[in-house]
């Protein structure tokens, strides 16, 4: 095992989130949601992740498909009133969140056999292993 210093975790922090922040501001943007709500998301989704996530491997980020998903479900039920629109947008993302910690606590996340069998996927599946 590799001992890992400060300035390394610094950088290394400090590049993802070069990356990670202009991704959350535009898929926020995809969503027709304000930008401020792609970084509240980010940040929220990198501190829970942070507090109980275990894998080392796991990248946090939105994606274009769940941006598309929430533009869908929220300009669907709140039309265009952008205050109904961030909550509903809150409510299915913590929603979404319950479902996930209710499936681990149920176990249904360790049934990994219907998984996708890519070479990333296997790659990512050695590294949690370690």
């Amino acid at each position: 095992m590799r001992t890992r210093t400060p300035g390394a975790d610094l950088l290394a922090g400090l590049s993802i989130a070069g990356l990670l922040l202009p991704e959350a501001v535009a898929y926020s943007g995809v969503a027709s949601l304000p930008p401020q709500a792609g970084v509240i998301a980010l940040f929220a989704g990198l501190l829970c992740y942070g507090l109980i996530g275990r894998s080392r491997v796991a990248i946090v980020t939105a994606t274009s498909s769940s941006a598309a998903v929430l533009t869908s479900a929220t300009l669907t039920l709140g039309g265009g009133d952008l205050a109904l629109r961030l909550a509903l947008a809150s409510i299915l993302v913590a929603g979404a969140g319950a479902a996930f910690v209710l499936a681990a606590a149920l176990r249904l996340l360790r049934k990994r056999r219907a998984a996708p069998r890519s070479p990333a996927c296997l790659r990512a599946r050695l590294l949690e292993r370690r």
